[in-house]
């Protein structure tokens, strides 16, 4: 046979054998598409505990209510600070003396918000001083409530939460208490080697107040509160920065801005989804929550795992599921949690198919 000829039959042979590995892969994912798949029912929404208020005095109210609820329960555990912004300031020095003014009031925040009082890990019916909320039916502006925050591609997120957003009136802020404040004084003693502060004025711009909800449960997770203030300042130089100043003396105003950060950790021992469908010999962890002290170990809490039906599924101390057989119907897994006088519970509802199952993270 000639050289040519063997080199075409070659090239069809190796076309033919590609082919060939291709259609069989085709005819792999044509059987693989046909196979049944498990489809978990469709759940119904879980319902609010509390429907959303739509009148400022019951916004308030209920707002309220869960705050008080929060901060003298014995299993919720509390955490807050205070974040400082410093605007640029004016002032009455030269261009050179101002750029390293402004140096220093950009590293000054942080220094700031140290002064302001600050906790995490708290106990909240331990608590003796808890922060106030400023909020009463004659200082509020305005507000808005809504179940979830719709992002700007316009779907909605954090649907198993209401937002709720308080415009408060400035004038209801007490700026003569603040210049009374330990944190005025503090930054007072801070700026003492540089200059005496002779007047103070602080004038509210604007108050805020955000709180997060979580409506399946009725509880408060975090408030955040924002101040803005105009502070202008009639200031004193120490003789160490009198040159700075013609006469040793100027007028310093800037914006300052305060936010307040509460938030709440409420025990609890919670399935992160409501129900999914495994198979014969499947080991996972199951998507549980346990919610505990800070500080506790597996010593100080007893987790407990029950199944609805014997034999069929084998849950280990640390919530991993291995299944034993086939089941037709729907088994209900009880989770319940017994830490410091307290009994928590939740439930699971595992389909055991020989199904082909839907890709990963389409479990209900």
């Amino acid at each position: 046979m000639k050289k040519g000829v063997k080199v075409f039959l070659g090239v069809v042979a190796a076309i033919l054998l590609i082919a060939i590995c291709f259609g069989s892969i085709a005819l792999y994912l044509k059987n693989e598409r046909s196979k049944p798949v498990f489809k978990l029912p469709e759940l119904e929404p879980v319902p609010s505990v509390t429907a959303l208020p739509t009148k400022e005095a019951a916004v308030i109210d209920y707002v309220l209510r869960l705050y008080d609820a929060a901060v003298t329960a014995d299993d919720v555990e509390g955490a807050w600070h205070t974040d400082v912004h410093l605007d640029e300031l004016q002032t009455p020095f030269a261009a050179a003396d101002n750029d390293l003014v402004q140096y220093i009031r950009a590293q000054a925040g942080g220094q700031v918000a140290s002064f302001y009082p600050s906790a995490s890990e708290l106990l909240m019916s331990e608590v003796t001083d808890v922060p106030q909320l400023p909020l009463t039916t004659t200082d509020v502006i305005a507000f808005s409530a809504a179940q979830g925050r719709r992002a700007e591609d316009g779907t909605v997120s954090e649907d198993d939460f209401y937002f709720i957003d308080f415009t408060i009136d400035p004038q209801s802020v007490d700026t003569t208490a603040m210049k009374e404040s330990a944190v005025y004084q503090r930054i007072v003693e801070l700026l003492a080697p540089a200059m005496t502060i002779d007047s103070c004025d602080i004038r509210t711009l604007g108050v805020t107040m955000n709180c997060r909800i979580n409506r399946t449960t009725d509880e408060l997770q975090a408030v955040t509160i924002t101040k803005q203030y105009q502070i202008d300042a009639g200031v004193q130089l120490t003789d160490l920065y009198r040159a700075l100043s013609e006469t040793g003396a100027g007028a310093v105003s800037l914006q300052y801005e305060t936010v307040e950060s509460i938030n709440f950790n409420h025990y609890a021992a919670v399935f992160t989804e409501r129900q999914i469908a495994v198979k014969k010999n499947d080991m996972k962890a199951l998507p549980a929550s346990v919610t505990v002290h800070s500080t506790a170990t597996k010593e100080d809490y007893k987790l407990t795992f029950d199944v609805s039906v014997d034999d069929v599924l084998e849950i280990d101390e640390d919530g991993v599921m291995t299944v034993e057989e086939n089941y037709d119907e729907p088994v209900i897994v009880t989770m319940t949690l017994e830490y410091d006088g307290h009994v928590y519970t939740d439930q699971l509802t595992v389909y055991i198919t020989e199904m082909e199952l839907e890709a990963e993270g389409q479990n209900g």
